[in-house]
């Protein structure tokens, strides 16, 4: 809808189409500049010796990591101006992890986005290249984090690498021009977040600017909306994040962490979802399951460290427990499989027509996690639960709100009351740690929790506090992501002042949220070197 308009690439770039695509007549070219590559082709690209032939470079991602779309554009372009130059021993191709989740094990690839090169002939200049590039770019941190040929997905860093690669092999002037906007700062237009979805029309001018900020469809969008954004993305959470991908490459089985780290979400699940949603019964049933896994585990560590010689070390006590207390992915779909047929008929029920008000999987996370606050803040307040309770009796939405009666195989249970404040927060803590492979998004979120940022502290002894807590984290999410994409005259504070003025201290000191966003524009400013896992 938005894509090629004039006034909508002036402010978000990756809807321009670029030029090497407005002049290429090739269809085929068009589609095969980047190949998107599965474990069946991954494999045959290994078997028949391309990559003895070619240099492939692979950009790992999960779709909806903004990261990853964000890097995306400028690698499509990229991959089409080497093919429009002739360059035929360098391939560019992307990994979807989301639905090719057994190579992404096998390869140790747990982060998105990545840059992985891939060559495995006899010409040692590519191999120096390569190496080059591992000791330039890689600090301590990534070293251990990340396996040895595998990169932070940051476009700039793709240069590091061509400028090493020999000019036989890569000639400079059919990449240079592609680097030069950015490590000359502020050529190319801003990338700001792509919030054109939030824009019902396109503008009456075709060189108009489509909207900054947010927008004030903000303010239409209802509680009910946003639930059924939070439904689906737990729906989203339980089947395709919670996968068995440990630090080790294994893909078959949990680990002890990985299980713990379930069991306390689907805690904090079980109570602090909306009463409306009726999904309890099920959840403390899965977290029953992962708790007999976790008792089986520690049962099994004992007697086996009991049978083996005194001295041995952690790492073969943890190999014990994760063997005791085996949890595959086969059987994670088995526990999940009543949890998903409840959120399906919730949706069914009470959610079918709702159009979100999210634009991406992102969101709808955020969406998620502030409901699970509000709702423990809320039913903790006597008075707001007795009007809750009231409400489920009366009126013609009764049917909307009353949970829905238990299945005849499993025991009426009453919801769990909600998690006090600093569980709630340890619960996100930990399984965002364990399950949220957006290499930057983890990241960050842990350094800025782990330090205690925003108050922390705080939000670990009120539910009101709890709420605010991630309230100014996702403030200073947004804040961030606008700094670091040029958008000096975005402000993403919500909610924007044009929809509530009364909600923003005119005359307050500096916000230290916002610190950080002008931070990270000085070190743009002044050349910042390479990324680290920051």
């Amino acid at each position: 809808r938005f894509y090629g308009h004039t006034g909508v690439c002036k402010q978000y770039s990756q809807f321009c189409p670029p030029e090497e695509l407005l002049s290429e007549v090739d269809a085929a070219r068009i589609e095969t500049a980047v190949i998107n590559v599965d474990a069946a082709l991954f494999h045959a690209l290994h078997s028949c010796n391309v990559f003895k032939e070619e240099l492939w470079i692979f950009k790992v991602y999960v779709h909806w990591c903004p990261h990853c779309q964000q890097l995306m554009p400028k690698l499509y372009r990229l991959a089409l101006r080497l093919h429009q130059q002739g360059v035929v021993r360098i391939r560019i191709g992307a990994v979807n992890c989301a639905t090719e989740h057994e190579l992404c094990g096998e390869q140790g690839w747990l982060g998105h986005p990545l840059l992985v090169p891939k060559y495995q002939g006899t010409d040692r200049r590519i191999h120096d290249a390569i190496e080059h590039w591992v000791d330039s770019v890689k600090d301590p941190q990534l070293r251990q984090m990340l396996p040895r040929n595998a990169f932070p997905g940051e476009y700039m860093l793709l240069k590091v690498l061509f400028e090493q690669l020999p000019k036989d092999y890569l000639p400079r002037d059919t990449w240079a021009g592609l680097f030069a906007d950015e490590s000359e700062g502020g050529a190319e237009p801003s990338q700001c977040p792509n919030i054109t979805a939030m824009h019902p029309s396109l503008p009456r001018n075709v060189d108009d600017a489509v909207g900054n900020g947010w927008s004030d469809a903000e303010g239409n969008f209802t509680v009910h909306q946003r639930r059924a954004d939070a439904l689906l993305m737990l729906r989203h959470v339980l089947a395709e994040w919670i996968v068995p991908l440990s630090e080790d490459g294994g893909i078959a089985a949990f680990s002890y962490q990985q299980v713990a780290a379930v069991e306390g979400w689907v805690g904090l699940l079980a109570s602090n979802l909306p009463r409306a949603f009726g999904l309890w019964e099920s959840l403390l049933e899965l977290r029953r399951a992962l708790r007999m896994r976790l008792r089986t585990a520690t049962q099994g560590q004992r007697s086996e460290g009991a049978a083996d010689a005194p001295g041995d070390g952690g790492s073969s006590e943890g190999t014990a427990r994760d063997r005791a207390g085996r949890l595959c992915g086969s059987d994670w779909k088995d526990l999940i499989a009543p949890v998903l047929a409840d959120i399906d008929a919730v949706g069914r029920r009470d959610f079918g027509e709702v159009p979100s008000a999210c634009a991406s999987d992102t969101c709808r996370l955020w969406s998620l996690l502030h409901i699970l606050s509000a709702e423990g803040h809320r039913r903790m307040h006597p008075d707001a639960l007795a009007a809750d309770k009231a409400a489920e009796h009366s009126g013609p939405d009764q049917a909307r709100a009353v949970a829905p009666a238990p299945a005849a195989d499993r025991r009426a249970l009453p919801q769990p009351p909600p998690a006090e404040p600093s569980a709630m927060l340890d619960a996100v803590r930990d399984f965002l740690a364990e399950y949220f492979k957006c290499l930057y998004c983890r990241n960050h979120f842990l350094k800025q929790f782990d330090s205690g940022a925003y108050d922390l502290a705080a939000a670990r002894r009120s539910s009101a506090e709890a709420l605010l807590y991630l309230w100014r984290l996702h403030n200073a999410v947004s804040v961030r992501i606008t700094a670091w994409h040029r958008c000096e005259s975005v402000d993403r504070r919500w909610p924007p002042m044009s929809l509530c003025p009364t909600c923003w201290d005119l005359f307050a000191e500096d916000w230290d949220v916002l610190s950080e966003s002008v931070a990270i524009l000085r070190s743009r400013e002044a050349g910042a070197g390479a990324p680290s896992a920051e």
